[in-house]
């Protein structure tokens, strides 16, 4: 049966299903008989381990602010929620505006694909799960890590700004399946 409206749960579907690509992809890195599409492959798993990463927190976020689960995820804006945590859906020319209005207040950038603010926020201050700790200060320890994961954004699918070391992609990817642990554990 399809549907026009996302959900929220959906992001949960996508990360399982980014989760199970990566270790098809982590499979094929390993494999070095295969040197030509290794560029590749890496690329695309640093990219799918990002929306891991982005898609776990984005469910958790959603389930944290109490939002109908049945309800299309674009019908969020601006507003306050129980916890008094400001949280935002912003599209279009009226983001840099809405947000504004809330400078100084702590904002969940869901379109702007903000994983690394979302993460620092919701990992530490919010709902301090030793798993989100953990990829935090496993960040804190490894320059290198720290910098892949700072690095991300969709727009790697196009180019990529950085040398991708398959160790360290691993490393990340094996963090991104604790993120996604610690907000499936959250959520229930």
């Amino acid at each position: 049966m399809s549907r026009k409206t996302q959900r929220y749960t959906d992001w949960k579907d996508a990360a399982a299903r980014h989760i199970q690509t990566c270790k098809v992809l982590e499979l094929y890195l390993k494999d070095t008989s295969k040197p030509n599409t290794l560029d590749s492959c890496k690329k695309n798993m640093y990219y799918l381990v990002g929306y891991i990463i982005e898609c776990s927190i984005n469910y958790a976020i959603y389930w944290y602010i109490a939002y109908p689960e049945y309800e299309d995820i674009k019908n969020l804006t601006i507003n306050k929620n129980t916890c008094d945590v400001t949280y935002a859906f912003t599209k279009g020319k009226d983001d840099t505006a809405a947000l504004e209005k809330h400078k100084g207040e702590t904002i969940f950038q869901i379109v702007h694909h903000e994983i690394q603010k979302n993460i620092a926020f919701f990992g530490t201050k919010t709902i301090n799960h030793e798993h989100l700790e953990s990829f935090v200060s496993e960040l804190e320890k490894d320059e290198k890590l720290k910098i892949m994961f700072e690095n991300w954004k969709p727009e790697i699918r196009y180019f990529c700004p950085i040398e991708i070391e398959v160790p360290i992609l691993i490393k990340l990817f094996e963090l991104s399946k604790k993120v996604n642990m610690a907000c499936l554990n959250i959520t229930k």
